[in-house]
Order: structure tokens, then C-alpha cells, then sequence
């Protein structure tokens, strides 16, 4: 299940927890929250980046022999533009 992180909608109102941002273990399917457990304010959900495990085991995914194997294309930067490698 993912993490949702909320904040006021109004940035001057709430309490502490809410203005620091509120972290909810919530499935895909939930509804968002729309009030602070707290204090009752209104909250939006803020959309964060996640973050992604390229070495699993102490290998790493991106090798040009793993990407080709899994069906993907590494584009490399060439002066001006880029060029596709395989």
C-alpha cells in the first residue's frame, strides 16, 4: 500500500501535525482524506516522488545487458543531442 502525505489547503491554518505534513498508509482504492484527524481542518493531498531500488543485491539494473534483456533502450547524450545505444 502506498503512503499519502497531506497538507492544509490553507497553509495558515491547522495544527502542528497537519502543517508538517501528515504521512496515511492508505490502498490505491481509498478515498482521500478530507479533514485532519487532529484538528479538523481542511487537507489536499500532495504528491511526492517515491523512491526506486536500482540495485537490488548489489547489482545494478541499468547495465546496458540488463536493460537490453528486459526490452528497454538507453539513450546516451552525444554533444548537441542524444543517441540510442542497445
Amino acid at each position: 500500500m502506498p503512503t499519502y502525505e497531506y497538507r492544509p489547503q490553507d497553509r495558515g491554518l491547522g495544527c502542528q501535525d497537519c502543517q508538517e505534513g501528515l504521512e496515511v498508509l492508505q490502498a490505491m482504492s481509498d478515498p482521500p482524506l478530507q479533514h485532519c484527524p487532529t484538528c479538523g481542518c481542511e487537507l489536499e493531498r500532495v504528491f511526492t516522488g517515491c523512491g526506486v531500488n536500482t540495485r537490488p543485491s548489489g547489482k545494478s539494473l541499468l547495465t546496458d545487458s540488463s536493460l537490453r534483456s528486459h526490452g528497454f533502450k538507453k539513450f546516451v547524450r552525444e554533444d548537441e543531442g542524444y543517441r540510442q545505444t542497445v
